[in-house]
């Protein structure tokens, strides 16, 4: 894991599995049901903390394991080479970035006296850029594809 984090240029040096961030994992719904099979994934204990940004059902969707959050999707969301495998993605939250370059929240309010009913023009805006990915810290994967979940022996 050190490997995959050092791949990161957080722009302040240095980057571990401490610094805020993860490494994410969106995995196919039948391999989060078989995952659930074994007892450290399935305790309710690795579903991921409670302020996460996201609703709590979805939170039962995630689970997050020695710092990599998995999350469960939909098996329609991955497709492979061919009708026996699956690709998925695993990326550190750092290599992935956008930049609001500009932020106008306060609206600049005038009135248009020369147009019928006199309306008012509120001008506002957000503007956004991606930065890119850092490509060294997303990895692509093979899963085999499984059509039943298995109990492990």
């Amino acid at each position: 894991m050190a490997d995959f984090y050092s791949a990161v240029d957080t722009g302040a040096g240095a980057s571990s599995e401490d610094e805020e961030g993860g490494v994410f994992v969106p995995m196919p719904a039948m391999w989060f049901s078989q995952l659930k099979f074994y007892k450290e994934f399935a305790d309710a204990q690795w579903v991921g903390s409670e302020d996460a940004p996201f609703s709590k059902r979805q939170r039962t969707k995630m689970r997050t394991l020695q710092g990599v959050t998995y999350i469960e999707r939909p098996d329609e969301y991955f497709t492979g080479p061919d009708d026996t495998s699956l690709y998925t993605h695993m990326w550190a939250k750092p290599a992935m970035g956008a930049e609001t370059p500009w932020n106008q929240e306060q609206a600049s309010l005038s009135q248009h006296q020369e147009l019928q009913g006199s309306p008012w023009l509120a001008k506002t805006g957000v503007g956004g850029a991606a930065i890119g990915i850092q490509g060294k810290a997303v990895k692509r994967f093979w899963l085999k594809k499984i059509t039943a979940p298995t109990r492990p022996d």
